[in-house]
Parts: structure tokens; C-alpha cells; sequence
């Protein structure tokens, strides 16, 4: 299969949803108990499958290895010229593969997440935490346990430390799993004409150049995606952990406001019944006067009690897909 497969193959493996309990960690981690997306690999499922992106397709690895442009017989063939036009193409190689090997991986990450969609739609259900009759998208705060800052002069520790990260924001829709986790990725660049492997030295290069770009798409999209499910986490939990200061009288709750504007005239535009909401106080912390004791108890993410236990982690849903071994629509 070669380099350029196992390269693109490292991140075989499935998809699973399990239920975490965190609790006492550190800052980068999220305290509550929350539905954790972990991501064994997620190698190629769907080499064939209609993940594309836009109106281009996805193209597989051997199409891009086996670009080539006819010999130039008046060209110079001089050594400075031969290393410059071998650099170009090698470039033009690099750049082409990385851009189809992330392509081409976000598409297969695509498919298998909207398999998927069902499951997630239920358990990353952001409509019951959504402010001011569905309007308004919480704030994110961030949990930190055992902070130490300052310098060789003033230091300060802190057993619990919170943090606004993200303000409140207005939303007519609850987002959703797809706002974090699903790409879009472009339609790749054609290289110019000119850089094209003309002989057999050149289509070697071309190949590797090819090889080597497309590995590095691949991990590219990998790393998108492992990036955006720590983003879905902290935004989950970090509304869930609002929520719950809220009740509490620690953080004070964003303020809506929204007037009657009537009927409004722009031209050629008419709004008849126009309303406009503006967000006139964001979400602040509250002095300990303000703190009002309340029972409490680990948030719960909607849609976990009708999940079924897994047995390797009891009270923990799995929603496991196991990959296809196909690389860029070449098979092994």
C-alpha cells in the first residue's frame, strides 16, 4: 500500500460517544458531567461515498500521482533552470495533495458524523439551554481547580477559578453538534500547466510530492476535527456550569430587551410587525451577598437518560462505527 497510505491511515478506527465524569480537573478540562465525542481514529469509512464539498467532487490519490503535462522540446534544460522548475513542481505537488488530502478526509468525517446525526442531534440538544424564550445562546464559563499565578514577588493560588469565555449572543436557532464539528473545506487549486511532471524523473518527484501533501491534508482534517470537538465540550459544559451558577445567585443572567418598531419603510423593502432585540447587559460574576445556597447536582445532558449503557463503561452511550480500510479510493 505504501507510505502514503499508512500515512493516511493513521487515524483508523471509529467513532464513539461516552458519557464522562469530570470533576477536580484542570483548566483545559471541563468540570460536570458531560457526553464526550472520543475519536479513535476515525480512518476512511467512506472512500466512495458522496461527502463532496460544493459543486466539485473528491479526488483520490492515484488521479493526483498520475498528472502530467507533454515534454516541452524548447525548453532550456539548463542545471539552474532543471532545480528551479524540479522545486516548482515539487511545490505545486505538496500544495495539490494537501489540499485533496484534507478535502477528501473532511468529506469521509462528514459522512460518518451525519450517520451519526440522529444520536447526536439528541444527546447535544442545545434547545433546553437556550435563555429568554429560546433567544439567547448562554454565556461559556471555564472551571479551573488549584490555579497558581504571579512571579518571584506576589503570587496567588485558588482552589476554584471562573471564567467568562464567551459572552452571551443572540440567536434565533439553538445551535447545534454540526455548528462545531462538521468542515468545509474549498475546492482545491489546479496547478498551473507548467509545473506538471513532464518526464520520468519528474513523475517520480511529482509522486512523492503528491504523497507527502496528502498525508499532511489528511492530518490536517484530523487535527480540525479534534480541535473542534474540545470546542463543542468547553461550549457544552461551560453552559451547563452557567446555568448552574446562575441558580446559585453567582453570575448574573444577561439582559434582553426588544421593541416594537412597527412598520418600516427602506426604499424597496417593506417590514411590517418588525421587532428589534438588543442584548443591553452581559453575564457578570456576583459579589457573596448575592449567593443563594441550592441543592446541588451533576447537569445532565438531554437526551442521555434514553441512551442504553455500554459495557465497557456502564451508564456510558456507544455509538461505535467502524471504519472501511480504503485510502482515497484505492483499497489495500
Amino acid at each position: 500500500m505504501g507510505a502514503k497510505n499508512r500515512g493516511a491511515c493513521r487515524s483508523e478506527g471509529q467513532i464513539m460517544v461516552r458519557q464522562t465524569h469530570l470533576h477536580a480537573i484542570p483548566m483545559r478540562m471541563f468540570s460536570a458531567s458531560v457526553i464526550t465525542l472520543v475519536v479513535a481514529g476515525l480512518c476512511p469509512a467512506l472512500a466512495h461515498a458522496d461527502g463532496s464539498q460544493g459543486a466539485a467532487p473528491v479526488a483520490d490519490l492515484s488521479g493526483l500521482e498520475s498528472m502530467h503535462a507533454t515534454p516541452d522540446s524548447n525548453a532550456a534544460q539548463s542545471a539552474p533552470y532543471a532545480k528551479m522548475r524540479a522545486q516548482a513542481m515539487m511545490e505545486a505537488a505538496t500544495a495539490l495533495g494537501a489540499q485533496h488530502g484534507l478535502r477528501w478526509r473532511a468529506a469521509q468525517i462528514n459522512a460518518q458524523l451525519q450517520q451519526l446525526a440522529p444520536r447526536l442531534a439528541r444527546i447535544y440538544d442545545f434547545r433546553p439551554l437556550m435563555l429568554d424564550s429560546g433567544m439567547v445562546v448562554p454565556p461559556v464559563i471555564e472551571e479551573a481547580r488549584s490555579t497558581w499565578s504571579g512571579d518571584a514577588a506576589v503570587a496567588r493560588s485558588a482552589q476554584v477559578e471562573y471564567r467568562i469565555i464567551a459572552p452571551a449572543r443572540i440567536a434565533p436557532i439553538a445551535p447545534n453538534w454540526r455548528n462545531w464539528l462538521m468542515q468545509s473545506v474549498p475546492a482545491p487549486m489546479q496547478p498551473d500547466p507548467a509545473v506538471l511532471p513532464q518526464t520520468d524523473d519528474d513523475r517520480t518527484l511529482w509522486r512523492e510530492a503528491v504523497d507527502r501533501g496528502w498525508s499532511a491534508g489528511v492530518d490536517q482534517a484530523n487535527a480540525i476535527f479534534a480541535v473542534s470537538l474540545r470546542r463543542l465540550q468547553q461550549d457544552l459544559t461551560g453552559m451547563l456550569l452557567f446555568l448552574r451558577l446562575e441558580r446559585q445567585g453567582m453570575v448574573s443572567a444577561p439582559m434582553l430587551a426588544n421593541g416594537q418598531v412597527g412598520v418600516e419603510v427602506s426604499g424597496r423593502a417593506l417590514a411590517i410587525g418588525q421587532q428589534i432585540f438588543r442584548l443591553t447587559m452581559g453575564s457578570s460574576f456576583l459579589p457573596t451577598s448575592r449567593w443563594t445556597p441550592v441543592a446541588s447536582s451533576a447537569p445532565v445532558l438531554p437526551g442521555l437518560a434514553d441512551d442504553k449503557p455500554d459495557t465497557a463503561a456502564p451508564g456510558a452511550p456507544d455509538i461505535g462505527f467502524v471504519a472501511s480500510p480504503a485510502i482515497g479510493g484505492r483499497t489495500p
